[in-house]
């Protein structure tokens, strides 16, 4: 008799387990991920060029050369200054501009004016990170 309530009760709760639980659904193919759009890529003449020019162009573009280093141009940005590279392409933390705009390293940079925003340093660490492209 015991045997009969218990398996009863296994198949009660069996059902209700069962019931509980969602099947998956079939799914049909799904297409693969496609790359986020060409608008949401950070580029230097995009994103990198305009915030340099309202926060470093000051010390740091045409007749300035603080530390033989310009952001003029991307070329400019690319070559350093006397301390060497200061971008290294999809190496944030290997870079020294992003170490400086960071505090990370000194000289902390900007001298002058104000800090970058959070948002910049994420767009900026964003940019070195995806290999810092041109455009």
């Amino acid at each position: 008799m015991h045997f009969a309530k218990f398996a009863c009760l296994t198949a009660v709760l069996t059902a209700a387990l069962f019931s509980c639980t969602k099947s998956p659904e079939p799914q049909a193919s799904t297409p693969q991920e496609t790359p986020a759009p060409a608008a949401d890529k950070v580029t230097f003449a995009s994103h990198i060029a305009p915030m340099f020019a309202s926060t470093c162009n000051n010390c740091h573009a045409g007749g300035q050369r603080k530390g033989n280093f310009v952001l003029g141009t991307y070329a400019e940005l690319m070559a350093g200054g006397e301390s060497g590279p200061v971008v290294v392409p999809g190496n944030p933390d290997g870079s020294l501009l992003y170490l400086m705009v960071t505090k990370q390293k000194e000289p902390f940079m900007p001298r002058k004016g104000d800090p970058l925003t959070q948002a910049q340093l994420d767009t900026l660490r964003q940019w070195i990170q995806d290999g810092a492209p041109e455009a």
